[in-house]
């Protein structure tokens, strides 16, 4: 939150540096405290939602343009067909 303190269980504090920042990736909420999730930014990506073609679109920016053509093809050709 805005104090950028830790709190952990044992009421321990650890305060963040200005440059410092954290980030937690949780399976679920069902323990979280209304506190928690108020606090928190929470952004939830369901992986059957979005697939594999985001990271293979963003791997494959980075490729010359003849490349990024034959990756495609190769990806949607084999990898595609047999997931």
């Amino acid at each position: 939150d805005d104090n950028k303190v830790l709190t952990l269980v044992s009421n321990e504090r650890i305060a963040f540096s200005p440059t410092m920042r954290m980030l937690l990736e949780i399976q679920d909420m069902k323990c979280a405290s209304p506190a928690t999730v108020s606090r928190g930014g929470v952004l939830f990506i369901n992986e059957t939602d979005v697939g594999w073609k985001p990271f293979v679109e963003s791997w494959r920016e980075k490729l010359s343009s003849v490349a990024q053509s034959v990756f495609y093809l190769l990806f949607s050709s084999y990898f595609e067909a047999n997931i």
